[in-house]
């Protein structure tokens, strides 16, 4: 009988073998004429069924071998399992929508909120208990009561005790303050009680005439010249008296010029008051040069009685006074008024 056999290089013949030859027969053949010897790397498999070694073969069947492929163990189904489990499935299906159309956000949003709104008032009410709470922690009395009689007894006589001793220590020092005063005036010779006084007027009328500058150099003098040997200590007591009296006259002429001096300058501080007090006649005026001669200040106090602008050189003063000479102050330029101070 006659079958076909189609190689693994796609490559078709026919051969012609013996009646129920198995398709062992077939292999076998193949293997001859490739050169193999080992029948166990190809299989046989006719009609889209593998065939069996000893099944006999068929007139006219097509029968391919294969080779065979070398695998592994298998275990892919295993690991494709294990690759799913491990794979993160989301829970958040928010973004979807339900079958009205609406997102899945808005509607649990919408629970939320009527069961937040649902606990409002427990909210306060819990919120107004701990308020209770804490005026009560506050207005509570204190639970330690400390009761010791014999702390209560010490603390007592340790007051008392204080303010004796106080009243002991100012009595003390108000009797050695008059101690020390009566023993300072009794050593204090007379002319001395005298000369302080003197000093102390001399000092205020003397302002800035450099007489405590003078007095202070004369008695670091006289502490010099107490402090040599004992060899020159009467002369030094007879030199005294008459350097006061010196200083005494010295003194009372410098008062006297300094009384004169501030007098002076009162009468010469009047004079040009009593002189600003009158306004310029500019009517009697007849050119700027003539109110040049006043001076800057004269010109500043004369703008600022008419209500002028007082500011600028001498020309400029004397040329702005100038100007309003004939005039009535109602007609005077607004560009010459000074402004009012708000």
């Amino acid at each position: 009988m006659e079958v076909i056999v189609s190689s693994p290089r796609f490559s078709f013949s026919s051969w012609v073998f013996p009646d129920g030859s198995p398709v062992r027969e077939v292999l076998t053949r193949f293997l001859q004429q490739q050169g193999l010897s080992s029948s166990a790397d190809f299989y046989v498999h006719s009609n889209g069924r593998l065939s069996e070694l000893e099944d006999p073969l068929q007139a006219g069947a097509v029968y391919h071998l294969e080779p065979r492929l070398c695998g592994g163990k298998g275990g892919f189904g295993s690991m494709l399992r294990a690759l799913g489990a491990q794979i993160e499935k989301t829970t958040n299906r928010e973004a979807c929508r339900d079958l009205s159309g609406r997102r899945l956000r808005d509607v649990n949003h919408e629970k939320e909120m009527a069961e937040w709104l649902k606990k409002q008032t427990e909210r306060e009410a819990e919120k107004e208990q701990k308020r209770l709470d804490r005026l009560q922690r506050k207005l509570a009395e204190p639970r330690h009561q400390f009761t010791d009689p014999d702390y209560q007894k010490q603390s007592h006589e340790l007051q008392e005790r204080l303010e004796d001793s106080v009243m002991k220590g100012l009595q003390a020092s108000s009797s050695t303050q008059v101690r020390a005063d009566e023993g300072s005036a009794a050593k204090r010779p007379s002319g001395e009680k005298s000369e302080q006084p003197l000093r102390k007027k001399q000092k205020k009328a003397a302002f800035w005439t450099g007489l405590d500058e003078m007095m202070s150099s004369e008695e670091d003098e006289e502490d010099d010249e107490e402090s040599p040997s004992s060899s020159l200590g009467a002369s030094a007591v007879m030199m005294k008296p008459r350097r006061r009296v010196e200083q005494s006259s010295s003194s009372s002429d410098c008062s006297s010029s300094s009384t004169d001096q501030t007098s002076r300058k009162q009468g010469t501080s009047r004079e040009p008051q009593g002189t600003k007090s009158q306004q310029v006649d500019l009517s009697s005026l007849s050119c700027v040069s003539q109110l040049e001669a006043l001076g800057l200040a004269r010109l500043k106090q004369e703008l600022m009685s008419r209500g002028l602008k007082c500011g600028g050189t001498l020309s400029e003063r004397a040329a702005r006074l100038f100007s309003v000479r004939a005039l009535r102050p109602e007609d005077v330029p607004a560009a010459l008024l000074a402004k009012k101070k708000k």
